[in-house]
């Protein structure tokens, strides 16, 4: 199989042995949730946590609500708490025959191209999609609501912000975005990196030359893995 493109996340899914296991009765912990939980503060869900797995609580900031949960319900529902089933993500052993490649180019040149993108997302109709998503209940606090661009969309709907103003946050949050995906992806000794020659100032047609280029020699680059 070939596959290119999603996050971190989903690459390592596919790729490697990770153990997603333990992950508890989501109905014992939803009762739990509603009758002790929600009324707990962040910083009291992270003094219990660090009661419950210390070391998780140790990578898990407070304000980070979400995971502190997870983690909190790993640790009562689960057989193993969550920082017990970390290792295999420090391994970078996968079970399959694989070959990793990735794409790096000039930094302003990459931000160049998330403006471009952001801008082409605005003029294709994002705006009126959120509306629409709006009108069917979708809020900020949601796993939805508060991705990527929808967050900044519904801040302007709901009268926060400047349409400018959420078009240049989606903007700042992409590009903050690409540095932590580039430093996930920098710790995976398996990936070998391929520059896209180029700068901020190059027209689009030749930065669309130089990343047909170099997406041939990563081709190049798999293909020798298949006649190996």
């Amino acid at each position: 199989p070939l596959l290119t493109g999603g996050s971190g996340l989903y690459y390592r899914a596919v790729a490697d042995d990770l153990d997603f296991s333990n992950t508890g009765d989501p109905a014992l912990f939803r009762v739990e949730m509603l009758e002790e939980l929600s009324d707990m503060t962040d910083l009291e869900l992270h003094a219990l946590l660090e009661d419950l797995d210390f070391d998780a609580a140790r990578e898990i900031p407070p304000s980070n609500r979400r995971r502190v949960l997870k983690a909190i319900e790993i640790a009562r529902t689960g057989d193993r708490p969550v920082s017990a089933r970390q290792a295999s993500w420090a391994d970078f052993e996968s079970p399959y025959d694989l070959r990793v490649a990735g794409l790096t180019m000039d930094r302003q040149l990459l931000y160049r191209l998330i403006d471009d993108r952001v801008d082409t997302m605005i003029s294709a109709g994002l705006i009126e999609e959120v509306k629409a998503l709006f009108r069917n209940g979708l809020r900020r606090g949601s796993s939805a609501g508060d991705s990527l661009g929808y967050r900044q969309i519904l801040a302007y709907l709901e009268g926060e912000s400047t349409l400018e103003e959420a078009v240049r946050q989606i903007k700042t949050r992409t590009r903050n975005f690409a540095k932590r995906q580039m430093t996930w992806f920098r710790k995976d000794p398996r990936i070998r990196w391929f520059q896209v020659p180029g700068t901020a100032g190059d027209p689009l047609e030749k930065t669309e030359r130089s990343l047909a280029d170099t997406s041939a020699l990563v081709l190049e680059y798999l293909s020798s893995k298949l006649e190996n």
